[in-house]
Parts: structure tokens; C-alpha cells; sequence
């Protein structure tokens, strides 16, 4: 049998339609935006040592866990913090204002915000011609 170790847990989730990242970066306390290098706020943490990235869509990922247990009370953490600071806009109740800056100054092709990915997304497939009948 394979003797298996965690050594490193991402776990991402949705947690609004849109979070205002500039006014995240200013109220919480050690979190780091630099949209110029990053498209998301940066919140590392010592106990449990984990890294979560909030993205301007409403995505936040956590990584760096070695359990679930401590990745679940961490992003809990942090949802209950910006939730307490009215810093989400809750699903289903607009984000339009998030999804707009996103794609302001960067265009349609630019960095929106989803996290960090490596290389581009694939292309959509082609539409399949219909055939004539």
C-alpha cells in the first residue's frame, strides 16, 4: 500500500457576485494588493500557515492547508470578517460594478480576477455547422 502525506490543500469557493478589492486591501488589516502584479488581495496567515486570495469576481481560494479542518476555519474566517465589514455583494444580488472593473482597463482578454492560472484558458470549441436537410 502507498503510504500517502498531504502536504498542501487548495480549496476555492464563491463567496459573492463581486468584491471591491481596493476597499478589502485598505480595511483589512496586513492584506496585500498590488493589481499591477496580482489581479487579487493577498492574506497570509501563520497558524495554520495557509495563503487566501480574494478575487474581484467573487472567488476566494485558499492554499498551503495540510487539513480541511484548518482550511475550512480559515475561509471562514475570512468570509465572517468581510461579511461583518460589508465588504461582499451577496449572490444573486447584482456584482455587475465587480464584473465592469474587471474588465475595464484590461479589456475583454485581460486579467479578470478568477486566480491565478497558468498559461491562457482554452479557446471555446467551434460550433459545429448545421447540416442541411
Amino acid at each position: 500500500m502507498v503510504n500517502v502525506e498531504i502536504e498542501n490543500i487548495i480549496a476555492s469557493a464563491t463567496i459573492a457576485d463581486a468584491l471591491d478589492l481596493p476597499k478589502i486591501a485598505e480595511t483589512i488589516e496586513g492584506a496585500e494588493y498590488n493589481p499591477d502584479r496580482f489581479p487579487g488581495v493577498v492574506l497570509k496567515f501563520e497558524s495554520p500557515r495557509v495563503v487566501v486570495l480574494l478575487f474581484e469576481k467573487g472567488k476566494m481560494m485558499c492554499t498551503g492547508g495540510r487539513s480541511l479542518k484548518d482550511v475550512q476555519e480559515v475561509m471562514d474566517s475570512v468570509f465572517d470578517t468581510l461579511t461583518s465589514q460589508q465588504l461582499l455583494v451577496p449572490i444573486g444580488e447584482g456584482g455587475e460594478a465587480g464584473a465592469d472593473k474587471a474588465k475595464g482597463a484590461k479589456g475583454e482578454g485581460g486579467k479578470g480576477g478568477e486566480g491565478p492560472k497558468k498559461g491562457k484558458e482554452p479557446a471555446a470549441p467551434p460550433e459545429t455547422p448545421e447540416k442541411p436537410q
